[in-house]
């Protein structure tokens, strides 16, 4: 009979097997199946997008950010494990995504649509307009006045005292520092993943060791219960950025 830890395929707690370059998206399709799978609120908000008609390959279209993309470049989602897609396959359909969506947002194009859409909520006097980023979180329109005899510097400071102002309390502020930096978190974020879905099969005293067997790697994914605790905390911290109002 098989225990509990070996029907959790590796796929869902094992990420190792990821590329260079793959890192920051195997993390928002494996989280954002988490999420779905843990919030109803979640699957409500976004079960419409699996036929968003912006959403097509065939007619090139751009759409926004979101789970919508996962529905159309990634028909396993939610259901299979991102790893559970051959890695040539997955390079595929992430060339495709480079050309389809390349770079979020499009900042020519969100200016334009300001200038565009906005001018009368502007000329009201409402210089921030707030929207859903697609992620659950926050992204925010706004219009300056800029006098342009003044020195950089001066700019600098009175944009940083109105960021100061106006940013919204409840989002938590991404760590930055370069490609790098940002395929590291997630590299990070992804086996913190595992290790919050291991200990539901499996408690944390055994996890190394269980882990060890399969992997081959000398601590297994964590080295002891405090690691793997930790760990665990760090999952939830990330799926709470995603359902703030539930908790894993």
């Amino acid at each position: 009979m098989k225990t509990k830890q070996e029907k959790l395929d590796r796929a869902e707690w094992d990420f190792s097997q990821c590329f260079d370059g793959e890192w920051i998206a195997c993390a928002e399709y494996e989280y954002g199946r988490e999420a779905w799978r843990i919030s109803p609120a979640f699957r409500e908000r976004w079960e419409p997008t699996r036929n968003y008609p912006g959403c097509s390959v065939e007619n090139g279209n751009k759409w926004p950010f979101s789970v919508a993309e996962w529905f159309l470049l990634w028909p396993e989602f939610p259901e299979k494990a991102f790893l559970s897609v051959p890695q040539t396959e997955r390079k595929s359909r992430g060339q495709l995504h480079e050309k389809l969506c390349p770079g979020w947002p499009d900042v020519q194009t969100t200016f334009r649509d300001v200038m565009q859409h906005n001018a009368a909520t502007v000329e009201a006097g409402v210089n921030r307009i707030d929207g859903d980023d697609g992620r659950g979180g926050i992204i925010s329109t706004a219009a300056f006045n800029i006098d342009w005899t003044l020195p950089n510097e001066t700019l600098c400071a009175s944009f940083r005292e109105w960021l100061i102002q106006n940013r919204p309390p409840s989002v938590t502020q991404r760590v930055m520092g370069g490609a790098s930096s940002a395929e590291r978190q997630a590299q990070a974020d992804l086996k913190a993943l595992g290790a919050l879905r291991i200990l539901r099969v499996v408690p944390a005293n055994r996890a190394r060791d269980e882990t060890r067997k399969i992997t081959g790697e000398k601590d297994g994914l964590f080295s002891d219960p405090p690691a793997w605790s930790k760990a665990k905390k760090r999952a939830e911290k990330r799926l709470r950025e995603l359902i703030p109002t539930e908790s894993p």
